[in-house]
């Protein structure tokens, strides 16, 4: 009897010890459980933090395969491509353009953001019309100055003795341009536009007309001026005239094209006096051979 007794009270400390050990298994795992859910969540409210999107409205000033330069209120911030999954098409310098990111931006250190998209801005391109606080904006103004350098989408204009760079690229697709001799160095053109100009800076317009209202001067070389001289015939032939000039007695030799115009009564002749008009230059004070004779008239 003493022995069953011994074996049955043995019997249920086993089992108070299991019971014990199979609680504490169960708390320190729900434990662990509750530990891996919080670090989890602590990562993906992180992760939230880092992927904050912002927004970013400018103007593109230069567009290659792995960077874009966008100015914003003056400053110029250069951004990564490699991260944006599609372009807008037909974007070019002088777009005005929503910038999505992530990451911060230190000044002008773009290095700690991620571009993730391009969105050319609506508001430039006649997608929307401008709100009433734009009005002021939107009001048309015109510049007149000389053209510096022009390419297909801007032109750098000199106004009283500053250099203003206009874009007209995507963004200003409509722009009207009459320019009969191009838009060329040295023409003056006056520029229709809306915006404003801060400055030097003028990023922020949007062209509509530039109209040409002086063609760029022509050049003129010697050889396209012409001249006079005057003296007394020293030797003459078909094609050939050497004349001693009136103002030092040098002789100068010039060739007599079939074409220039003799105005001489009786022909040309050894003594008489007339005047050489001519285009090109005297080499040395002597040699007109190079000239072209127009006419010779006698004085």
């Amino acid at each position: 009897m003493k022995r069953y007794v011994a074996f049955v009270l043995l019997a249920a400390v086993l089992l108070s010890f299991t019971g014990c050990k199979k609680k504490q298994s169960e708390s320190s795992s729900a434990t662990n459980s509750s530990a891996t859910s919080s670090q989890s969540t602590a990562a993906s409210s992180s992760t939230a933090v880092q992927e904050v999107e912002n927004i970013l409205e400018g103007t593109v000033t230069q567009l290659t395969e792995t960077t874009i330069t966008v100015t914003v209120n003056g400053e110029k911030l250069i951004f990564s491509v490699k991260d944006v999954k599609q372009m807008p098409e037909g974007l070019s310098a002088g777009a005005k353009v929503i910038l999505t990111y992530t990451g911060e931006i230190e000044g002008k250190n773009t290095g700690k953001a991620k571009l993730i998209a391009i969105d050319v801005d609506k508001k430039f391109t006649g997608g929307t019309t401008p709100s009433s606080s734009s009005s002021q904006a939107e009001k048309k103004n015109t510049i007149t100055g000389v053209i510096v350098d022009a390419s297909m989408h801007a032109v750098v204009l000199n106004v009283d003795g500053k250099e203003l760079m206009f874009s007209y690229g995507s963004g200003n697709a409509n722009v009207q341009i009459n320019a009969p001799s191009g838009l060329s160095a040295g023409s003056e053109v006056k520029i229709t536009y809306t915006g404003k100009i801060s400055g030097t800076d003028a990023s922020n317009c949007t062209i509509l007309r530039i109209d040409e209202t002086k063609a760029a001067p022509t050049a003129q070389t010697p050889s396209d001026t012409m001249n006079y001289i005057s003296g007394k015939v020293y030797s003459v032939s078909t094609t050939a005239l050497s004349i001693l000039t009136d103002s030092n007695g040098q002789q100068i030799d010039f060739v007599l094209p079939g074409t220039a115009a003799i105005q001489v009564a009786g022909g040309l002749r050894e003594g008489i006096r007339v005047t050489i008009a001519y285009t090109g230059e005297i080499k040395d004070n002597y040699d007109g051979t190079g000239c072209k004779v127009s006419s010779v008239t006698e004085n």
